[in-house]
């Protein structure tokens, strides 16, 4: 028997033997150095890498362009009518609560569970694109 392969020989009384070859199955571990947001049913979830630009700012607009399949995220740091609070943006990673509006505008790309996505940082409006044509 070796690490890769693991022969194993079935024996049951009145049938013949059967061979299976197994081969290991290494999970695969990807570490992003680059921002990243995950989208999960219950909202927007941001890396260690997305940190720096929620400093001082612990609200986001969302804006949606249904043409473009595109959703842009703005941190800001003032409060208004239409913003989501950002969830631990100075302890750890930010996370913005928005069940209602992935359910609204999101529910498709769901299909299959969470998913992360490489945001572009726009840096004159200061905002994270996330371009859902590609998902």
């Amino acid at each position: 028997m070796t690490k890769e392969n693991i022969d194993i020989y079935l024996n049951k009384p009145g049938t013949k033997v059967k061979k299976y070859k197994f081969k290991q199955f290494k999970p695969i571990r990807r570490k992003l150095n680059v921002p990243c947001i995950t989208i999960t049913e219950a909202g927007f979830s941001f890396n260690r890498f997305c940190k720096p630009y929620f400093q001082r700012k612990p609200y986001t607009l969302i804006y949606l362009d249904n043409n473009q399949s595109a959703i842009a995220i703005m941190p800001i740091q003032e409060q208004a009518e239409d913003v989501y609070k950002v969830n631990s943006y100075n302890k750890t990673n930010p996370f913005v609560p928005c069940a209602g509006f992935i359910r609204k505008h999101l529910k498709p790309y769901l299909n299959k569970g969470s998913f992360r996505m490489i945001p572009i940082w726009d840096d004159k409006n200061k905002m994270f694109i996330l371009d859902l044509k590609g998902k």
